[in-house]
């Protein structure tokens, strides 16, 4: 997978549920499937028209591990309706949050942290990825200020 420079990319922030492994359980569908079905859970304030503007990679950053838990995603497909349950994890049957949008993942790859935060910055801010990751808000666009290859 490689981002050019000044790619812009979403990020989305996720909390996988206590037991569950975010990596491999999409990892064992993906395998088996040739694609993995990724959910983004909660209040949605990105719109697909614009991801699409931005496709066809995802980086995905699992809150509550520090300097780690990033995931470069690549995905062909983004919808609202809830796909088929045999092509994602069985955890997400488990949680019980607003689902905003579906990415149909063909790939993913775990990337160092010290990668994303060199890398990247905010679109709009030009802020450090440490800053935009502290905040509140679940899902952002970030632009690649180096080419990345993974």
């Amino acid at each position: 997978m490689k981002i050019e420079k000044n790619n812009v990319c979403p990020l989305i922030k996720i909390k996988s549920p206590d037991g569950a492994d975010f990596f491999s359980e999409h990892t064992h569908l993906l395998n088996n499937n040739g694609f993995v079905w990724f959910c983004r859970f909660g209040k949605n304030n990105m719109k697909q028209e614009t991801l699409k503007q931005y496709a066809p990679y995802i980086i995905i950053k699992e809150s509550g591990i520090k300097e780690g838990g990033v995931y470069l995603a690549k995905y062909t497909d983004i919808t609202e309706t809830s796909p088929d349950i045999q092509f994602m994890p069985s955890y997400y049957n488990k949680m019980n949050l607003h689902i905003s949008m579906w990415f149909k993942i063909i790939e993913i790859k775990s990337i160092d942290y010290s990668l994303l935060t060199s890398s990247f910055v905010g679109k709009t801010s030009g802020g450090s990825i440490q800053s935009i990751l502290k905040s509140m808000c679940p899902a952002f666009f970030v632009k690649c200020i180096s080419t990345v290859e993974i």
